[in-house]
């Protein structure tokens, strides 16, 4: 009989928590078993709901982890991902052979705007590649980023290194970023006037996966 008291005694608990016509009840047998003696006799105040929290919160603790990214995800951003785990430092290393493209150097100028800077000068290196004939025009763009984000007080210096294969953040702090696709984790939009240009997390992403690691 105890175990159809225990049955019918959940049943009953869940009707009085979302129907007030329920009044809260004890059943119990002859011989009652012990979960029938701890059942409340009153009924419980109901349990306040913890807030959801995003996995991805710009807020969160950095620790060592992996996120994997699906074909297609939206809600993602440089922010939600790097944020955690630049927060302090003044020595960030960016290894990514593809930055050559005006769009990934629109990429690196994204990642550079979650840099705080404000009130310690901060140094980024960037390794990438390049092809011989693209060189010259590079250096040029890389110097004119140089003097925009002198600016907000963002120091960069970069090389070139076409042997280049791996794609990684790294900061001073202690902190490794293993990027499948470095900074190109994004699709192409379907047109210029496709949401997203503002606001990555209206972006569709390419699957990809990023790894957290500490170093020191």
């Amino acid at each position: 009989m105890n175990p159809a008291v225990r049955m019918r005694q959940q049943i009953r608990d869940e009707l009085s928590k979302i129907d007030q016509e329920y009044r809260w009840v004890t059943i119990k047998s002859q011989s009652p078993d012990e979960f029938q003696l701890s059942h409340p006799e009153e009924k419980p105040p109901p349990a306040a709901e913890k807030p959801k929290i995003d996995p991805l919160s710009p807020e969160r603790k950095p620790e060592e982890t992996t996120i994997d990214i699906a074909e297609a995800q939206k809600g993602i951003s440089y922010e939600k991902l790097f944020l955690p785990y630049l927060k302090g430092a003044k020595q960030i290393t960016l290894c990514d052979p593809y930055v050559r493209l005006q769009y990934q150097i629109f990429n690196l100028m994204s990642f550079c705007e979650i840099l705080d800077a404000s009130e310690n000068p901060l140094t980024l290196k960037l390794v990438t590649g390049c092809d011989a004939y693209q060189e010259t025009e590079l250096r040029e763009k890389f110097e004119e980023l140089k003097k925009g984000f002198a600016q907000d007080n963002i120091v960069l210096d970069y090389s070139f290194d076409n042997d280049l294969h791996d794609r990684w953040i790294e900061t001073e702090t202690g902190w490794r970023i293993i990027l499948g696709r470095g900074l190109d984790i994004f699709q192409k939009p379907a047109d210029k006037f496709t949401l997203g240009f503002m606001d990555q997390t209206k972006r569709r992403c390419k699957a990809t996966k990023v790894v957290y690691t500490r170093i020191k």
